[in-house]
């Protein structure tokens, strides 16, 4: 009778055993919380895991074939797609016809562009930047590329505030989104930017514009007088025929371009290059993100690209979007900016 009550305490046990072994869905859910050091409530954490598994679904299927991107759990993998797009994805264009009198960029006369180039290794690139719960990619590229043409104009490498453009800027709207070119006008008609030590931004931690304040928005420098595009400017349409090797030899030739890009499918992105296929459309209307195009290797087929979301994300911060004939990846052709001093 003790025998077989042994056994039976036995067999409760190694099912008790079994019914809580975690699914792998779970395990996954618990080290994608303890990596990046995300935390939910209680009401919060039923609903996040449902949309953890729905994401860990797609990145599946997106991996499926023949890619060079690799998708797999980021930071980003508890949000579903629409809360991803509300709330990284802000880029909002000026009307189609706001910018038709800019002058495009032409690289110098019979200059073909090497086979790769990377503004990094020149110093003209600032840390890669956090743009944290605000919707403001648009003032972060903004900043960035004021910051390399600054640098190339022949001054110190310097960190200029985006949050000053993100609380003062009162065209476009903050951490709910804008563009580039509306940023650049806020910037010359203020005579510059403050440093970012004496602006600091708090909008990436509390998601909110913030008032603009007067006394530490002055000027450290980078007085924007104008912006150019680096290929023809696409603001409707399919935007099949951008200028790819034009936009390649002013990028070799002058300097990073601050670009806008169709970004929903980097919200699983963690390494390799993107292609136009994974990318999605590149139309003037899938544009929804704006960055800073740093380089290309044309060897290994790719263009560099940095982005707002902090280091742990991409490849350092990076991303490599696709780089062959004809392939407007992404549409990072469309809207692509210098500025000027």
């Amino acid at each position: 009778m003790k025998l077989a009550l042994l056994l039976l305490s036995a067999v409760a046990s190694s099912s008790t055993a079994l019914m809580t072994v975690p699914s792998p869905e779970l395990v996954a859910f618990a080290e994608f919380k303890t990596k990046f050091n995300i935390s939910f409530t209680v009401e919060e954490e039923t609903q996040r895991f449902e949309i953890f598994k729905a994401n860990l679904r797609a990145v599946g299927k997106m991996n499926e074939g023949e890619s060079e991107a690799i998708f797999g759990v980021t930071k980003f993998s508890a949000l579903s797609p629409a809360e991803f797009k509300k709330q990284f994805l802000t880029y909002r264009p000026a009307q189609a016809d706001a910018h038709d009198d800019v002058e495009v960029t032409s690289p110098p006369v019979n200059f073909t562009a090497p086979t790769s180039a990377d503004w990094r290794t020149k110093g003209a690139v600032t840390p890669v930047k956090d743009q944290g719960q605000c919707g403001s990619c648009w003032a972060y590229s903004a900043t960035e590329q004021i910051e390399s043409n600054w640098f190339l104009a022949g001054n110190k490498l310097t960190e200029f505030s985006p949050q000053q453009i993100i609380s003062c800027d009162k065209v476009d709207l903050g951490c709910n989104g804008g563009n580039t070119e509306t940023a650049y006008a806020y910037v010359e008609k203020a005579g510059g930017l403050a440093l970012e030590t004496k602006y600091k931004d708090t909008s990436a931690k509390s998601g909110l514009d913030g008032k603009c304040k007067k006394k530490k928005a002055k000027a450290a420098g980078g007085a924007v007088k104008a912006f150019t595009y680096a290929t023809k400017h696409c603001a409707t349409g399919a935007c099949k025929k951008q200028n790819l090797n034009m936009l390649a030899a002013n990028v070799a030739s002058k300097a990073p371009a601050s670009i806008c890009v169709n970004a929903g499918a980097w919200q699983s992105y963690t390494g390799g290059v993107m292609t136009v296929k994974k990318c999605g459309g590149f139309g003037a209307d899938d544009l929804d993100h704006c960055v800073q195009l740093v380089g290309f290797n044309q060897a290994k087929g790719y263009w560099i690209v940095r982005n707002s979301w902090n280091t742990d994300w991409g490849i350092d911060g990076y991303i490599h979007l696709e780089m062959k004939k004809g392939a407007n990846t992404c549409g990072l052709a469309n809207d692509a900016t210098f500025v000027s001093f």
